[in-house]
């Protein structure tokens, strides 16, 4: 089950709990990041940011 950590940006950063240590990892719940994972949340709001840039700018 993907839990929410973290919100940034009205984005969902989650991981996989209980994870298996091949599945550690984040991601953003969000179509436009699908298949992307994430070491840090740090990374995740990083890729939310460039998003944002892109789309909104």
């Amino acid at each position: 089950m993907w839990e929410t950590v973290y919100t940034h940006k009205g984005f969902d950063v989650q991981v996989l709990s209980p994870a298996m240590p091949s599945e550690f990892g984040y991601r953003i719940n969000d179509i436009s990041f699908s298949g992307e994972s994430y070491n840090l949340i740090s990374d995740a709001v990083q890729a939310i940011d460039a998003f944002y840039k892109r789309t909104f700018s």
